[in-house]
C-alpha cells in the first residue's frame, strides 16, 4: 500500500519470437484498493495466462479508541489499583501493522507496559501533597497502519489532589 499515487508499469521478455503486445502501464491517483489484470502475448501468438495484481493508496489514517476505566484512583493509599486500557483501532483500507502503548506520569515512576487493548495495568494511587492538579498518569497509543499513516491518542488515569467539591 502507498499513500501517494501510484504508476503501474508492466513489461514482458520473450527470447524466441518478441513480445508482440503487453498491458499498457496505468496510473492510480484515487484513494482506494485496486486490482489490476495484465497479461501479454508474444510475435508467435502464445498469450500469457492473465495475472492480476493489487494495489493500494491509502492516506487516511486509523482510527482509534482509548479508554482507561477506572480513570480516578481513589483514596491515594498507595494500594495498587487495576485499570484495564479498553478501545479499538481500525483501517479500511490497508489494515492496522501495529499498536505501541506508552504509559507515563509526571513522577517517572511508571514501569509497566502493554500489547493491546482489553489488557489490565496497575497504577499506584498516590501523590505528593504539595501537587495541587493531582497526579496524572498518561496512556498513549500510537497505531499504524500497512501505509504507514499514523494516529495517536490517549487518555488519563489522575490521582486527584482532594474529593472535595
Amino acid at each position: 500500500n502507498n499513500t501517494l499515487p501510484v504508476k503501474v508499469s508492466f513489461s514482458a521478455a520473450d527470447n524466441l519470437s518478441g513480445v508482440k503486445t503487453t498491458t499498457p502501464n496505468i496510473d492510480i491517483t484515487q484513494e482506494g484498493i485496486y486490482d489490476s489484470q495484465y497479461q501479454s502475448i508474444d510475435n508467435a501468438g502464445n498469450v500469457e495466462i492473465e495475472k492480476t495484481i493489487t494495489v493500494g493508496i491509502d492516506t487516511i489514517p486509523p482510527e482509534v479508541s482509548i479508554t482507561a476505566t477506572p480513570s480516578i484512583l481513589w483514596p491515594p493509599d498507595r494500594k495498587p489499583v487495576q485499570v484495564t486500557i479498553n478501545g479499538s483501532s481500525t483501517d479500511v483500507l490497508s489494515g492496522v501493522s501495529s499498536k505501541v502503548f506508552t504509559v507515563t506520569d509526571e513522577y517517572n515512576e511508571v514501569n509497566t507496559s502493554l500489547s493491546d487493548f482489553g489488557q489490565t495495568i496497575e497504577l499506584i494511587p498516590w501523590r505528593t501533597g504539595d501537587d495541587k492538579d493531582g497526579r496524572i498518569y498518561t496512556i498513549k497509543v500510537v497505531v499504524t497502519d500497512k501505509a504507514g499513516n499514523s494516529t495517536i491518542k490517549e487518555t488519563l488515569g489522575t490521582v486527584p489532589h482532594d474529593m472535595g467539591k
